[in-house]
């Protein structure tokens, strides 16, 4: 997997972004920065929030985040910032970029860490068709979290998915 791309401080952007693509949420206001280009502390530009765009991430530099079944347990592998529906509007969908390889069942779901508190649980049955990114609609969600809030991507394959692959493209907050 590829490196963290989600800064986390409690202060604005100080440095030049180290990637184009990354993330920096000022955890004392919940302000969400993303990186344009790398040559300075210009190229952090301020995101715009639900109120007036959605928020995406990409979860790894090839695309990818690759997930492997662990006896049905959830596997927790991307953390989300959500900067509150104070600061950008109260999100009504969450649209995830996926593909299997082989025929699964897989539970999704967008967990709270700061709140303790699951947003959406999302059962997804693929069929056999290997390495195909569908987008799927997480559904209704709960307990959106008027302040800044790190959310985790977890998945859960069934007993029946052992030894095959969920991966995830992107993930889109409306």
């Amino acid at each position: 997997m590829g490196r963290c791309h989600i800064i986390r401080e409690p202060n604005a952007p100080a440095s030049a972004p180290l990637a184009s693509g990354d993330h920096f949420v000022n955890t004392a206001n919940g302000d969400i920065y993303l990186s344009n280009g790398t040559a300075s502390v210009a190229n952090w530009v301020p995101s715009g929030g639900m109120s007036s765009s959605p928020i995406s991430y990409c979860f790894a530099s090839d695309g990818k985040l690759y997930l492997k079944a662990k006896d049905g347990t959830y596997i927790n592998e991307a953390y989300v910032p959500f900067p509150g529906s104070t600061k950008s509007g109260t999100p009504t969908k969450i649209l995830l970029e996926c593909a299997t390889k082989g025929a699964i069942t897989a539970d999704i779901k967008i967990f709270d860490r700061t709140s303790g508190l699951t947003i959406v649980t999302k059962t997804l049955f693929a069929s056999a068709v290997d390495e195909v990114f569908e987008t799927l609609d997480l559904g209704t969600l709960a307990n959106i979290p008027t302040v800044y809030g790190a959310w985790e991507f977890q998945v859960q394959l069934s007993a029946t998915g052992a030894g095959k692959e969920f991966w995830c493209g992107s993930l889109t907050i409306y």
